[in-house]
């Protein structure tokens, strides 16, 4: 399929360069993602409600702090996308569900954080009826399909955002984990997304699913452009256990990280250089690193 962005920018961090170079512009952006909705959304399935207008205005504004010198960082006019069951204040938020008002209520943390980045939001992803189960075609919300084939499906409650990001559609975008439904879109549409440690991104502003296992992320087409959105979905915290259960400390010091030894026995020396790096990591920022697990004593049979 044609990828509406083929001509642009693909990344996060690609689109970065080519905005303080003078390459492109967040409105240029913005219209190149109105011109993929315009030719995609229809057979994709991919926004319950578009936000073009203020997307526009918001573009708009990046563009003169950039001209001004007053870039508020590497999300500064970047098109993103927000699954709808996070809430924000440009759209309503319906968790797909007829059950819902759909009176916008406020931004949620994670995506104030965005926001404030200077992210510039194109609109609400579809998912399935409160992120739960599969998409129901008896009711009047989008069926999404997969960018890649469109006779498949995009494997899980985080869809529109998988598929808005597939597409060139949106650069990143928010999605919500409670059973693989970042991991598994990503990998059924050939994006990065990342399930963040629990509680690492506030759930408050989010409908939830089950408080212990939700968890709230980004989705992106590179690891490194994940981090950037990681990095400004964190910036604000809850307002506490009151507001969102999962909220959990912050600092790694005195936390206790386990190394599962038999895998990495069995892996590749860069994978293993790789996990070295990451746990070196974990150590000087506090953790107590232990090498756990067992071994099995016969190999595994090969068929």
């Amino acid at each position: 399929m044609k990828h509406p962005l083929a001509e642009g920018p693909r990344t996060i961090t690609d689109a970065r360069r080519a905005l303080d170079r003078g390459e492109v512009t967040a409105v240029d952006l913005v219209e190149r993602a109105a011109a993929g909705v315009a030719e995609h959304d229809r057979d994709l399935g991919i926004f319950l409600r578009t936000t073009l207008d203020t997307a526009a205005e918001a573009a708009a504004r990046a563009d003169e702090r950039r001209a001004a010198g007053r870039v508020l960082g590497p999300l500064d006019g970047i098109p993103v996308v927000v699954k709808d069951i996070v809430f924000t204040a440009d759209a309503p938020t319906t968790g797909q569900s007829l059950l819902r008002d759909a009176t916008p209520t406020g931004d949620a943390p994670a995506c104030t954080g965005l926001r404030e980045a200077g992210a510039v939001f194109l609109g609400k992803t579809s998912t399935m009826e409160f992120a739960l189960g599969f998409t129901d075609p008896e009711k009047p919300f989008p069926l999404p399909r997969n960018p890649w084939d469109r006779q498949r499906w995009t494997g899980g409650s985080s869809s529109g955002t998988a598929s808005a990001v597939a597409t060139g559609i949106a650069l990143g975008g928010i999605g919500t984990d409670t059973a693989a439904s970042i991991r598994e879109p990503a990998a059924w549409c050939g994006i990065t997304g990342l399930k963040p440690t629990h509680g690492l991104v506030s759930q408050e502003g989010v409908l939830p699913l089950a408080w212990s296992f939700d968890h709230v992320g980004p989705m992106a087409r590179s690891a490194e452009d994940c981090a950037l959105l990681l990095d400004a979905m964190t910036r604000h915290g809850s307002s506490g256990p009151a507001t969102d259960p999962g909220a959990v400390p912050r600092s790694l010091r005195g936390l206790r990280v386990g190394v599962a030894v038999e895998p990495l026995e069995r892996s590749s020396d860069a994978v293993r250089a790789r996990m070295a790096d990451a746990v070196a990591v974990l150590a000087d920022a506090g953790a107590e690193v232990a090498r756990c697990g067992c071994r099995t004593t016969t190999q595994p049979t090969t068929r």
